[in-house]
């Protein structure tokens, strides 16, 4: 859009279609993407409580 010509409107579309592309491949990516915890990797209650503090001690 924004090499299509020297308009302003072709500018201002261009730069507003931009973060919505931006934002439509990032939903995309993430939702193709899967974490699972690995459960030979031992986690430290310390650890656990500082990036997940509303676990509360359970499992």
């Amino acid at each position: 859009m924004g090499l299509r010509g020297n308009q302003q409107r072709w500018k201002i579309g261009g730069a507003a279609l931009l973060p919505l592309t931006i934002r439509s491949h990032h939903f995309t990516a993430m939702s193709a993407v899967t974490i699972t915890a690995n459960p030979a990797i031992a986690v430290s209650s310390a650890g656990r409580d500082r990036y997940f503090p509303l676990h509360h001690g359970r499992r």
